[in-house]
């Protein structure tokens, strides 16, 4: 009995064609890096949908480097949107370009030491160092922050957050909400703090609170809760 090739034929013919496509879909694909440079503002908000690292600097204006994954047309020009809005400065890293999206976009700004930063991401990694009255929202995606001072205020849908405080600076008051996630706080020994703790699932470990220190308030929806001395 002859078996017939046309199948197989078939079979090798979609193969090809898929692969032709994934090669000219990798040659549509482009990556760009480059920097931009804003006067310095009190306030710095930044709003993205990507990752985003932020740390204070000796700098006397805001420094952006962004590197960015898409298709060539949206990535030769995009550029980011600024605006100055009273002491706010307004950065924006668009989602979406013309024509074609991006496929990724992740930022590192550098602000000058005693700026209040607002960082608003919608999923990718937000990390933040040596920054003061700090506000981080993230719906999807891990935050990671230390050696602030100050407020620090964040919040994520979904995802880890590390904190870390240092003795070297002043805090006044630290909340931090998630829907889902674990949360780990690292203080250190001379923080006297006054621990609100709400916890809907997972275990929760912290030191004992003393009455009148500085206010600390963690929400957590799922996952566990962990306060580290050190």
């Amino acid at each position: 009995m002859r078996r017939s090739v046309l199948p197989i034929a078939l079979a090798a013919t979609a193969v090809a064609g898929a692969g032709v496509a994934f090669a000219l879909a990798r040659r549509s694909i482009a990556i760009r890096a480059f920097r931009e440079e804003f006067e310095a503002a009190p306030i710095v908000s930044i709003e993205l949908f990507g990752a985003v690292r932020v740390v204070a600097g000796d700098v006397e204006h805001v420094h952006v480097w962004a590197r960015i994954v898409g298709h060539k047309d949206t990535v030769d020009a995009y550029r980011l949107e600024h605006e100055r809005d009273g002491e706010t400065l307004r950065i924006h890293a668009p989602a979406i370009g013309k024509g074609r999206g991006l496929t990724g976009i992740a930022m590192r700004v550098v602000v000058p030491r005693g700026t209040r930063v607002r960082a608003h991401a919608v999923a990718g990694a937000v990390a933040a160092r040596g920054l003061d009255d700090l506000e981080i929202e993230n719906r999807l995606g891990p935050v990671a922050v230390r050696d602030v001072g100050g407020t620090v205020h964040v919040q994520t849908g979904a995802g880890p957050i590390a904190i870390a405080l240092t003795k070297n600076r002043t805090i006044r008051s630290v909340d931090v909400t998630t829907t889902a996630g674990p949360i780990a706080l690292a203080v250190p020994r001379s923080f006297a703090a006054n621990y609100e703790i709400d916890a809907h699932m997972g275990p929760v470990h912290a030191p004992a609170s003393v009455a009148g220190g500085v206010p600390v308030r963690i929400r957590s929806g799922a996952g566990p809760i962990a306060i580290a001395v050190r």
